[in-house]
């Protein structure tokens, strides 16, 4: 029997140990494989010019909040077989009104480490009208998770 991503792992957070064992199972972003591709966005993109990616199967997108750089990117195509994990903050820490959609149903992450932006848009993935406000709300989502290390 599979298991959706979402009644395996926990809605809110869930612990890295957690996380591990679904990226290797056969219920993983791996189109079945086991396997995800990691991608990381840190450094990627300007305060004023945000570089776009398209999640075409299974991307684990990685965010260090803790990164000097910061980012600025667009995801299209954002599903169910993707995620995102962020490593240096907590789910609390973007609870705080970071997370946000816009009447397109484009749903912004950012968080602010002290004047460095990171800055995560993901385009088109929640009804119009929606209240996407927290970690929660989010995972809430027919798309893939927020995972915090």
């Amino acid at each position: 029997m599979s298991l959706s991503f979402k009644d395996f792992f926990a809605k809110d957070t869930g612990t890295k140990e957690q996380y591990d064992n679904w990226k290797n199972s056969s219920n993983g972003g791996g189109g079945g494989t086991g396997e995800t591709d990691d991608l990381s966005l840190d450094g990627l993109g300007t305060s004023t010019d945000p570089v776009t990616k398209d999640a075409a199967g299974g991307i684990n997108y990685t965010d260090n909040a803790t990164d000097a750089i910061g980012n600025n990117v667009i995801i299209t195509g954002f599903g169910e077989d993707d995620s995102i994990t962020i490593t240096g903050a907590t789910a609390e820490q973007y609870d705080d009104g970071v997370i946000g959609v816009n009447d397109a149903g484009d749903v912004s992450i950012t968080f602010n480490n002290e004047g460095i932006l990171h800055q995560i848009t993901l385009t088109g993935i929640a009804p119009a009208g929606d209240l996407i406000f927290d970690t929660a709300s989010f995972n809430a989502l027919a798309v893939g998770d927020l995972f915090f290390v």
